[in-house]
């Protein structure tokens, strides 16, 4: 039977006891902030990039994985023995961070590498990665780890609550009429991600943000029979927020499991300070 080793970007913000549990290799995504060039995770963590970006006049920026230091954690693995499933954020939104997968695959042809497309980004990759990373653990074969993922990959949604629509503008995701009418309207607009951005609902009020986004998770599971759920909710320096849309989601949903987080330093970049949301993976 193959053994398999996971490798993704930083930018799924695994916390580092559950890299070490699963044995995850992580590949730090470059940070851009001004002249500053920062390894997500390694020389800065979210707190303090945090603070400089709320005191810098620039906007910070993400650069492509090093193909170099992918193709170094493919042969790593190949050293172990084992085949890779190279899992990254939604391909619709970084095509980018495929494009370095795969030229890192090319470089080292030597070693099996499947890239695989989470179509997530931030928690929600976290949770496509768990449940494969689970399957591996039970010794299941490559293509029953994939299969896995695959299902995992179709019940993942991800919900973000945004005071500031200006950062996804200048990430390339949105167009400037949206930044435009959020600010002019003065309230906090919800997206869903999922290979595409898309507006579901907006709210004046961080409760209300926080009943569009749970009324969105309960039409879902409505609409496929679900039975439980597993999320992650995330802020960037909003843990009111963040903690009040934990304790709705508990006394209505009942999750098998709940995470509350700070959002990673990449998260950070495309959503800007006082963001908060959730991934959730529909059982």
């Amino acid at each position: 039977m193959t053994k398999i080793g996971i490798v993704t970007g930083s930018v799924a913000g695994i916390p580092s006891p559950l890299i070490k549990e699963y044995g995850i290799r992580v590949i730090p995504f470059p940070i851009i902030l001004g002249r500053e060039a920062l390894r997500d995770g390694m020389d800065i963590q979210p707190k303090e990039f945090l603070e400089k970006v709320k005191k810098s006049k620039e906007f910070p920026k993400t650069a492509a994985l090093p193909i170099g230091e992918l193709a170094e954690a493919y042969e790593a693995f190949m050293k172990e023995g084992k085949a890779v499933l190279s899992m990254h954020m939604s391909s619709g939104l970084s095509i980018a961070t495929h494009d370095s997968a795969q030229k890192a695959k090319e470089m080292v042809s030597e070693v099996e590498v499947e890239i695989f497309d989470t179509e997530q980004i931030i928690g929600g990759i976290q949770l496509v990665i768990l449940e494969a990373a689970r399957a591996i653990r039970k010794g299941k074969s490559k293509e029953e780890v994939l299969k896995v993922a695959r299902k995992a990959r179709e019940n993942t949604n991800l919900l973000r609550a945004l005071p500031d629509l200006e950062y996804l503008y200048r990430g390339g995701r949105i167009g400037k009429a949206k930044v435009l009418m959020g600010s002019l309207m003065k309230v906090i607009p919800i997206i869903a991600a999922k290979n595409v951005i898309t507006p579901v609902g907006k709210g004046r009020s961080p409760t209300q943000a926080n009943e569009k986004m749970v009324g969105t998770i309960k039409s879902d599971m409505e609409s496929r029979g679900a039975k439980g759920i597993k999320c992650i909710i995330e802020h960037a320096d909003n843990e009111e927020a963040a903690g009040e849309l934990k304790r709705m989601v508990e006394e209505r949903f009942h999750p098998e499991e709940i995470t509350l987080r700070e959002t990673g330093c990449c998260g950070i970049v495309h959503t800007g300070p006082q963001s908060w949301g959730i991934a959730y993976l529909i059982k």
